[in-house]
């Protein structure tokens, strides 16, 4: 739970209650351009390296770090406190 922000990189959500075939249009949509020829192309020509997750692999990860028992929420809590404190 407590690396569940780096699983994360740049990522782009839809707000609560959107519709599941907006959803499944948005993870289309990703997975194609991920899949596109001439964006792999370019993405290698500017040396950026692509290495994308779908949509359900980030609603398992956001899913399993909201069901982290309190005590180590509390426990992330008081370590990242302590080192904004430094």
């Amino acid at each position: 739970m407590a690396n569940a922000p780096l699983a994360f990189g740049r990522p782009f959500v839809l707000p609560p209650g959107v519709p599941a075939d907006r959803v499944a249009a948005w993870r289309k949509a990703f997975s194609d351009t991920y899949h596109d020829p001439v964006f792999i192309a370019e993405a290698v020509k500017q040396q950026i390296e692509i290495d994308p997750s779908s949509g359900e692999e980030m609603q398992g990860i956001i899913q399993h770090a909201y069901a982290a028992p309190q005590g180590v929420i509390d426990r992330l809590r008081s370590l990242y406190n302590a080192e904004a404190a430094r």
